[in-house]
């Protein structure tokens, strides 16, 4: 989907660390990824919504789903994500500004693994 890049990219320009889920994992293997990542928030599509609110509820951590599609009740959207609001006479509007990071400390992506020999792992990129 062509907001992929976008949001991977601007994950990694706010200074946080992207984690992607095989779209053809069950719920709980999603689940697992989630309390293992700990992540502050979740970009998902409407398809795995149910599975995202479900565990949202086991997590505290989670504050924030944002889903790629129609608006949905307690969740933010992509495209609301992604609105500049206008800006009053001769300013221009300031994008959010990345941190400087240290790219040979800092994690930018945390993918997991197939799980050929066990369960899935993050792997630190």
């Amino acid at each position: 989907m062509p907001q992929f890049p976008v949001i991977m990219l601007g994950v990694m320009h706010a200074g946080g660390v992207a984690s992607t889920a095989n779209p053809g994992y069950t719920a709980d293997e999603i689940e697992r990824q989630i309390l293992i990542s700990k992540p502050k928030m979740v970009v998902t599509v409407p398809t795995f919504l149910p599975t995202i609110q479900a565990t949202q509820m086991k997590c505290p951590y989670l504050k924030s789903i944002i889903v790629v599609g129609e608006p949905r009740d307690g969740c933010h959207t992509y495209s609301e994500m992604t609105k500049v609001s206008p800006t009053a006479a001769g300013v221009e509007s300031k994008f959010l500004q990345g941190k400087t990071i240290d790219t040979l400390e800092k994690v930018a992506v945390l993918p997991f693994s197939s799980g050929t020999t066990g369960m899935p792992k993050g792997v630190e990129l």
